[in-house]
């Protein structure tokens, strides 16, 4: 059964890495103690989780503040969570600062607060409730693309993302996707202003490999909802997980692939960077060709100085772990992690499994996603190919993913190196 779109609750208790304890309902009560300030959420395996916070002394509280999986118990293992804790809360640090100093610019691309699958490691500042409004510049940017709210229905949640919902509607009669606010950001003026950045984007884009905008409903600012093209067979990393490399073959792939790097082709030449590049973000359809999603993290390259690029940690060069200062008009640098990002993305088509999957502790269990990090970060680690990944894919994929960005191919390159693979390779 629908119901019309103005109506509909938005769920406010998911767990949001990064946020504040005393803002969420759901960190606090699933994993946050009284000295706790930061909820993270840690990927051990793609069905297990360990929710662990981190308290005002950069330490992880024992006991109350882990819950679920237990954990290894030997002293390197907790050395290592330690380190990390370490790493995540000065990254935080940094990311506030950097907002503070900066500001956000009136539909700016800057960074967006969400957190998709617990792995964007992100500061989250409280805000006080305030009448929300668009700006002069929104409101003649975005009234062309205003869609009559009582035709939009929605009718099936799909996903809880970190900072808000997706569903299938309908439109007019028209079978759509519809995202929203969680309820509980729609008072922080920062999250709505760059939801709204997000939809001006979105108006902005037009190819045959990015997911089609159809156009935007509100009623008030912080009610708005971003409306666009439904694909029927969801995201590719849900894709990957159901079907087996028998069902999901390499000329299918290698298509994918290629909608993938088209797209990515088309966003820089319209100077707009895809930094969330990953199989989530990916959408697939029994008719229309693979289309990139989700630029809620995207951002149009500027002229000064970009630093603190964010994305899903999995899918991040070092470079930008680290924290390194990216001078922009050095367009290869920011381009470098999106070829990074898509050597990972093959690497999941290969293997069917999250980046790293393979990867342990000393003790035999699987490491965890701040070790992962230190690793990347350290040159310690590179993405694996299986013995079944053509062997000019494995070559594309060691490329993409070196640990020196200068010597990363540029997105064209690698669309190139695409075209020419021989069809009796697979």
């Amino acid at each position: 059964m629908s119901v019309p779109v103005q109506n509909v609750s938005a769920n406010a208790t998911s767990l949001f890495e990064g946020a504040a304890c005393a803002s969420n309902t759901a960190c606090r009560s699933q994993c946050c103690s009284l000295a706790s300030s930061l909820c993270v959420v840690v990927d051990l395996t793609a069905t297990n989780w360990t929710r662990l916070c981190l308290s005002s002394n950069k330490t992880p509280t024992p006991g109350a503040s882990i819950t679920g999986t237990s954990l290894p118990s030997n002293a390197t293992f907790y050395v290592g969570v330690v380190l990390g804790a370490f790493f995540v809360v000065a990254s935080v640090v940094c990311l506030i600062r950097k907002a503070s100093e900066d500001g956000p610019a009136c539909g700016s691309q800057n960074a967006s607060e969400h957190v998709d699958d617990g792995s964007l490691l992100q500061g989250y500042r409280l805000r006080q409730p305030a009448a929300i409004q668009l700006t002069p510049d929104d409101q003649k940017a975005l009234e062309k693309h205003r869609l009559d709210y009582t035709k939009l229905q929605l009718v099936e949640l799909l996903a809880n993302g970190g900072y808000g919902t997706v569903w299938r509607g309908t439109y007019d009669d028209q079978v759509v996707a519809v995202k929203m606010l969680f309820e509980d950001r729609r008072t922080n003026a920062i999250g709505v202003q760059k939801f709204v950045g997000e939809v001006r984007l979105m108006a902005k884009l037009t190819h045959l490999n990015v997911v089609s905008f159809v156009g935007a409903s509100w009623t008030s600012v912080e009610s708005m909802a971003l409306v666009v093209e439904f694909m029927d067979r969801g995201d590719l990393k849900d894709y990957l997980r159901k079907y087996s490399r028998h069902d999901f073959l390499w000329p299918a792939k290698v298509q994918c692939a290629m909608d993938v790097v088209h797209g990515l082709v088309y966003l820089h030449s319209q100077r707009i960077i895809h930094r969330d590049l990953k199989s989530r973000n990916v959408l697939l359809d029994s008719t229309k060709p693979a289309k990139l999603s989700d630029f809620g993290v995207s951002r149009e390259i500027q002229s000064k100085t970009m630093s603190q690029e964010v994305g899903t940690y999995l899918w991040t060069a070092p470079e930008i772990l680290r924290g390194d200062r990216i001078i922009a008009s050095d367009h290869h640098v920011p381009l470098a992690n999106v070829a990074l990002k898509l050597g990972v993305l093959l690497g999941e088509l290969d293997s069917h499994q999250p980046p790293y999957h393979g990867l342990t502790m000393e003790d035999g269990g699987p490491m965890m996603g701040v070790s992962i990090m230190m690793k990347v970060m350290q040159n310690h680690v590179q993405v694996e190919v299986s013995p079944h990944c053509p062997p000019r894919i494995a070559d594309i994929v060691y490329s993409c993913t070196q640990y020196d960005a200068a010597r990363r191919p540029s997105i064209a390159q690698v669309l190139d190196q695409l075209r020419a693979l021989p069809s009796d390779e697979f």
